[in-house]
């Protein structure tokens, strides 16, 4: 994991390096605008990981005032740097011919660049904070009777923090209710912040005939374990670390904290094969985990998990492909068993999606068809 930070942080350097040569190449500015920009940028550069260390310290005033500006300038730099980097070189081959050269100049490409990033803002911006539900409904064998038609609300990765969120966790928990699930589940990286346990009051309301239950995600370990523990325990959800409960006969539910835990030196249980221990031989049984990784089958029947975002912003999306084989959506891994992979509710870093909307699932457990 830190290995992926540093370069996750010298590649974020690299762009703002990047955006300094494009503003002198376009501009041309005196050295003491050179200077001006320069501190701007070191500052921009900061603002991300100033406002969590603020928001840890209890300044969360002055937290939302940095985090603000800091994580939409860090979209928007992304953008900015990507859409230049495929225009300069047009504008190289397009110095052999005057008229073009002229029309393809540093100053029009930049100008272009800023329109380009303001447009996909909007649609990341709307595409980012408008409510979905994805049903899905799921062929299961083996499936005890009179569970035919189990409905499942699935929320996950919400990211709730200082800026955002705040007012779509309110219309998740108001549309789970109208959705009138048996089962309330959490994938993890519900909650950012130690300043938004009021939040968790909204989702105490919530009830099933068959429990809501969640597990830890990597950013519950960043966040703190007492912190998070106290959020979930105010919003009613039962944890599973490494456990599992009988929901009904026959029907089992396991699930484990992310793997994130050991690397702060945190009580973490995340053992696949140990949570399952108390299912019987043969149950038919559901696995909720964070992060969709496995080490081996496994002798359940579906598998929830989160965490990838489906990339969350273009480019992201071939990003997060190297690491995981898929992005979202319903999966077979074997024989037995199906995973479904949430491309999440809220959004981490930039408050943006594109090309990777938010989602709540109700997926439905239907019995298979011959």
């Amino acid at each position: 994991m830190f290995p992926f930070l540093f370069l996750l942080i010298a590649a974020y350097a690299a762009l703002h390096l990047v955006f300094y040569r494009a503003v002198r190449a376009a501009f041309a500015p005196p050295g003491w605008l050179r200077v001006l920009l320069a501190i701007a940028l070191v500052i921009l550069f900061s603002a991300p990981l100033l406002t969590r260390a603020l928001d840890r310290v209890a300044h969360e005033r002055i937290a939302l005032w940095v985090g603000v500006p800091g994580y939409f300038w860090m979209c928007g730099l992304l953008w900015f740097c990507l859409l230049w980097l495929v225009f300069w070189p047009v504008r190289r081959l397009a110095q052999r011919w005057p008229a073009v050269a002229r029309a393809c100049s540093a100053r029009r490409i930049f100008g272009t660049c800023v329109l380009a990033v303001g447009i996909l803002g909007g649609i990341g911006w709307r595409e980012a904070h408008t409510l979905r539900v994805e049903e899905i409904h799921i062929a299961c064998p083996r499936l005890p009777p009179g569970r035919t038609g189990l409905r499942i609300a699935l929320l996950s990765d919400l990211h709730l923090d200082l800026h955002r969120n705040h007012r779509l966790f309110a219309q998740f928990a108001a549309q789970i209710r109208t959705l009138q699930p048996d089962l309330i589940l959490s994938g993890g990286d519900l909650v950012d912040s130690p300043h938004c346990l009021p939040d968790a009051d909204q989702f105490a309301t919530l009830s099933a005939p068959l429990g809501k239950f969640a597990v830890l995600g990597n950013h519950e370990f960043y966040l703190g374990l007492p912190t998070a523990l106290a959020f979930h325990d105010r919003a009613g959800l039962t944890l599973l670390r490494q456990r599992a409960v009988e929901l009904a006969p026959g029907l089992w539910l396991a699930g484990v904290d992310n793997r994130a835990g050991h690397h702060f030196r945190q009580p973490c249980f995340d053992d696949d094969r140990a949570a399952l221990a108390a299912v019987p031989p043969g149950a038919w049984t559901i696995l909720l985990k964070h992060e969709p990784r496995f080490d081996g089958p496994l002798p359940v029947d579906l598998v929830l998990a989160g965490h990838t975002h489906a990339g969350q912003i273009f480019p992201f999306q071939a990003i997060v492909r190297s690491y995981y084989p898929w992005l979202a959506g319903l999966q077979r891994l074997d024989a037995r068993t199906q995973l479904y992979i949430t491309r999440g509710a809220g959004t981490w870093g930039p408050p943006f999606r594109l090309g990777a909307p938010p989602e709540l699932t109700l997926l439905v457990l239907e019995p298979a068809r011959p």
